[in-house]
């Protein structure tokens, strides 16, 4: 069994608070708690796979009405 494709939700709170809204891919990351650090980190990590494995990866970044 070889995966090819993984799908991680991660969330908008990996941003912080936001530099500017509406949020988009160019903000940066700047979490103000640890579940948010816990996000960036997995994040990070799966970055760091996408270079040694052909798996494609989609990350989902939910966000709430707030921003």
């Amino acid at each position: 069994f070889f995966l090819q494709q993984q799908i991680f939700s991660s969330s908008a709170c990996v941003y912080g608070e936001p530099n500017f809204i509406p949020l988009n891919e160019d903000h940066q990351l700047n979490p103000i708690n640890p579940y948010g650090k816990n996000k960036v980190d997995i994040e990070e990590i799966k970055w760091n796979r996408i270079k040694t494995l052909p798996l494609y990866h989609l990350y989902l970044r939910k966000q709430n009405n707030k921003f």
